[in-house]
């Protein structure tokens, strides 16, 4: 028998895991999603970069998980999971309010200075793709307490940071 109660439950739809990973002394970074049919892993990748941040690879993993889906089951509905808040609040909540700013970040009074917006490449470039799919949702998961797809996501990433810096 086998043990699947530290999987998110699924129906017919495509569970992503993604995750980051970062150094602070090496600055390097690596980034990751694994694709779940059900209980079966039908994909997954990774890589890694140097000079990075750690909410840079949270947010890579997420794009380049969007890229795949977009590529290989569009209009699929899907549901990546990530353990990163600044990623689920940014894709759900700011990214609308960023891009009618122009990807800069404003005061709510108008009266202070803007600012860009962290990562602004990489949210312009997941923009379109999370619209184009409006079946594609973003949520939040604990990490490191089991979730078997998050602690492959995050091994993964670990092994992306890795070879991040080499």
């Amino acid at each position: 028998m086998s043990d699947t109660r530290n999987f998110i439950d699924v129906g017919s739809h495509l569970d992503v895991f993604t995750d980051g990973s970062f150094d602070p002394l090496s600055k390097t970074g690596g980034w990751a999603f694994a694709v779940f049919c059900g209980y079966a892993q039908v994909f997954a990748a990774f890589g890694g970069e140097a000079r990075t941040a750690n909410n840079t690879m949270e947010l890579l993993a997420i794009v380049k998980a969007c890229e795949w889906l977009a590529d290989n089951s569009a209009g699929s509905e899907a549901i990546i999971h990530t353990d990163s808040a600044y990623a689920v609040n940014g894709c759900t909540r700011w990214r609308h309010i960023w891009r009618s700013n122009k990807w800069r970040k404003r005061t709510p009074n108008g009266q202070g200075r803007s600012r860009s917006v962290p990562d602004a490449a990489y949210w312009q470039a997941l923009d379109p793709l999370l619209n184009q799919n409006p079946d594609i949702r973003i949520e939040w998961c604990k990490a490191h307490v089991g979730v078997a797809g998050n602690e492959v996501a995050d091994s993964l990433a670990q092994r992306g940071r890795l070879i991040g810096g080499g």
